[in-house]
């Protein structure tokens, strides 16, 4: 759950996944998709409006993809809301993409509209990812982090065995502007 700024000065949103049919072209039944949602208070959580679903976490490369693991993040300074989630594809590297997408009308439009939504992954990199097959760590999910701005860039901590890896932030924006995305999987025997 994350606070909003603005409104009536008690605004509250939070993610989940959510299940929920879809209408695809040249399919006779609708499909079940796992996507992504959000909830939103304006009135310090006493009432809850959704869920509002995340489109461009519905199905974004084929219909057997789900999404899974989010997490949100708002910019302090313009009240951007954030969301990361682990994208498990039926061919991917490793079975997941890690995509971003973000809302500047989260607390506003019914429903809110939301960015097309950023691979964080691409295939060039996901290889840097831990697939849960170091045998030093146990089955975890690794975080990676997102920095803030246009640019997104990436940064994935090394393998450690510790749970809060040390981030260098961009000088311009302190560690706390920084999205949090979670990658998670299990380890293979």
């Amino acid at each position: 759950m994350k606070y909003i700024a603005g409104g009536g000065g008690c605004q509250f949103v939070y993610s989940s996944i959510d299940v929920t049919n879809v209408t695809v072209t040249g399919n006779p039944k609708p499909l079940s998709a796992q996507t992504m949602s959000i909830h939103r208070s304006t009135d310090c959580g006493h009432t809850w409006a959704g869920p509002f679903e995340v489109k461009p976490a519905t199905f974004p490369t084929s219909t057997t993809d789900a999404a899974d693991k989010e997490f949100i993040s708002v910019d302090p300074d313009t009240a951007r809301l954030g969301l990361s989630w682990s994208n498990f594809v039926q061919n991917g590297a490793a079975g997941v993409e890690i995509r971003f997408s973000y809302s500047d009308n989260a607390m506003t439009a019914n429903p809110p509209t939301w960015s097309n939504s950023t691979v964080l992954n691409p295939s060039s990199v996901r290889s840097a990812f831990d697939t849960g097959r170091n045998r030093d760590l146990p089955d975890l999910a690794r975080t990676v982090f997102i920095s803030p701005g246009p640019t997104r860039k990436l940064f994935i901590p090394q393998k450690s065995k510790s749970l809060f890896p040390t981030i260098t932030a961009e000088p311009s924006k302190p560690q706390s502007h920084w999205i949090r995305a979670l990658y998670c999987c299990r380890r293979s025997s």
